[in-house]
């Protein structure tokens, strides 16, 4: 029998990777990250991305999708299209009810994992330390910069304003 969260996950990738090029507007950019809204047709999206030397983090919001994120990591080799779990933390909370144990249905790429977000997560961001994502065979932690990651959830407040009256 097929999950329907990670049948959920699939088809959500794969309207991902088919999107179609949509006018871009930059809220807020620095070298720890920016946040940008995306319009396509009726869609409109706000991104926060965060960048570090070893990864890239990031969550996006739709007023057509629900709520995703994507984990870049350069040095991960991963077969494209793999359906797998993983678990992410931001600061003290484990996402999904989770415990540490890959629990959220994911779907891989090259060097990322792409995963449904079900909670409210950009307040979490505001008092985290760092965001740790673990899959079946690897983990990683992504340090914070508090002030950056205040600038960057204010933006993303302004953009999903927009968003909430598109």
């Amino acid at each position: 029998m097929i999950n329907p969260a990670l049948l959920k996950v699939s088809l959500l990738a794969s309207s991902l990777l088919f999107a179609t090029a949509a006018d871009q507007v930059v809220w807020w950019r620095s070298d720890g990250g920016n946040v940008t809204e995306q319009r396509d047709r009726d869609a409109v999206t706000c991104t926060l991305s965060i960048h570090t030397d070893q990864a890239q983090l990031e969550f996006a919001w739709s007023n057509k999708l629900p709520p995703r994120a994507m984990v870049e990591q350069k040095s991960w080799s991963l077969p494209p299209g793999y359906m797998w779990t993983v678990a992410v933390r931001i600061g003290g909370t484990w996402l999904g009810n989770g415990d540490g144990t890959p629990n959220i249905p994911a779907m891989t790429g090259p060097t990322s994992v792409m995963f449904l977000v079900n909670q409210p997560i950009d307040d979490m961001l505001l008092s985290a330390q760092d965001v740790a994502i673990k899959t079946p065979d690897r983990s990683l932690a992504i340090n914070l910069a508090p002030r950056k990651v205040q600038a960057l959830v204010a933006a993303l407040h302004k953009c999903s304003d927009i968003m909430a009256h598109h």
